[in-house]
């Protein structure tokens, strides 16, 4: 008997998780979940730590997926990965690795960075939060040096969000191909 744990399943939602970990405790599993605390708190900041997660003991974990796959279709103790059955921790942790890198279509380089647009966008958000700032006093340009603030911190909110969804284009640093992420995901040969 090991004391190594594993991650079965990850949850966004309180209520699932602890739906299925009920489930697994009413089976004699024991198990734990981690990070909940983090996802309640903030779920922002419980997404960018992974969600939620059922720890079991390594041991337990061949029953405890049978246990939540028996769970009736559409009820939340039932959500498993399909590939659990083909489990090795080294195998697993380098396929997810290597569909989450980001690799050049064309070329297979790694070396992804963001488009044009991206530095054309934060250019434009600080030439018009900060620029108004050295403008002289006039009429004209009384209202830009009000609104300045609220231009840059405005512009700043809407990239920041841009990036972290991910919506601007990436571009090879070897050949300069360009295009949405999805193009440059899962190209690792």
């Amino acid at each position: 008997m090991t004391d190594t744990t594993v991650v079965i399943a990850t949850f966004q939602s309180p209520v699932e998780a602890n739906i299925a970990r009920t489930r697994l405790e009413e089976h004699g599993i024991s198990c734990r979940l981690d990070d909940e605390n983090m996802m309640v708190a903030d779920p922002l900041l419980g997404a960018a730590v992974g969600g939620i997660k059922l720890v079991i003991r390594e041991d337990d974990a061949d029953e405890a997926v049978e246990v939540l796959r028996d769970a009736p279709a559409g009820e939340p103790g039932s959500i498993i990965d399909d590939d659990w059955d083909d489990f090795e921790s080294d195998e697993a942790e380098s396929s997810q690795l290597a569909s989450s890198t980001l690799a050049c279509p064309k070329c297979h380089s790694q070396e992804i960075g963001f488009g044009s647009l991206f530095h054309w966008y934060w250019s434009a958000v600080i030439l018009l939060g900060i620029g108004p700032i050295f403008l002289p006093d006039t009429a004209a340009t009384a209202f830009l040096k009000d609104t300045h603030g609220i231009i840059f911190y405005a512009g700043a909110f809407i990239g920041f969000w841009l990036a972290v969804l991910r919506q601007f284009p990436l571009r090879c640093k070897e050949c300069d191909a360009q295009g949405p992420r999805r193009l440059f995901q899962g190209n690792l040969d």
